[in-house]
């Protein structure tokens, strides 16, 4: 497959196929229709989503779980990168796949950021957009119709292009100057979101009122 305009290493832009990894990194390029550019999100829309530290869960041991990344650039530390766990879960009514973002918040906003680093994890679900919903998102990446089928099949690779879409629930984020204390504290998270997911999801995501289960569906809105 080319590599698209954008996606080079080191430019922070776009995704390229990581060696070393089994499924080509799919998530969605820099012409997302507005629906979500991660290094051009303004800082305070970032912090917004979720109130600081929203469900923290606190642990002394990191949980042995399995991240694997899907976007971003091999040197993610400096460019930003998008990690999916390994594992799919269930809620009792439909799949849905965790994915950890990790942006260098000085590479993406100069001397405006007060942290070096920025980690969020975000829930995704595939089967709640709606299709037309999915086709855009999948059209935004530039795949032609053949491949966009293949996409929808590889539910794990669908998830990271909706996420980067932005049909997702962002459920925790937290800021700070060293990745590895980073991405493990998003680790430590995960098992008390995966345990207590409806509780996450009925928290809202915005300041008018729209819930995780909301976002996900990618209905994000004032409600009639």
């Amino acid at each position: 497959m080319a590599m698209r305009k954008g996606a080079a290493k080191g430019t922070g832009r776009g995704y390229r196929n990581l060696r070393g990894f089994p499924k080509d990194p799919l998530v969605h390029s820099q012409s997302a229709k507005g629906r979500k550019q991660p290094q051009k999100i303004p800082y305070s829309a970032m912090i917004e989503r979720t109130p600081r530290g929203f469900g923290k869960a606190h642990s002394e041991k990191v949980p042995n779980i399995k991240l694997e990344q899907i976007g971003g650039d091999m040197n993610w530390k400096e460019y930003g990168g998008q990690f999916i766990v390994d594992e799919k879960f269930n809620n009792g009514e439909f799949d849905y796949y965790v994915i950890v973002d990790f942006t260098n918040l000085k590479n993406a906003m100069g001397e405006e950021a007060t942290s070096k680093y920025l980690v969020t994890v975000n829930v995704v679900a595939p089967s709640q957009p709606a299709k037309k919903e999915i086709d855009s998102a999948l059209e935004s990446v530039g795949f032609d119709e053949e491949r966009q089928k293949e996409i929808k099949k590889d539910k794990k690779a669908l998830a990271g292009i909706l996420s980067e879409y932005g049909l997702e629930a962002q459920v925790f984020h937290e800021e700070g100057d060293n990745a590895k204390e980073l991405m493990d504290t998003a680790k430590t998270q995960i098992p008390a979101i995966t345990n207590l997911f409806g509780f996450y999801m009925d928290k809202p995501v915005n300041m008018i009122g729209n819930t995780g289960w909301d976002a996900i569906k990618g209905e994000i809105g004032f409600k009639r």
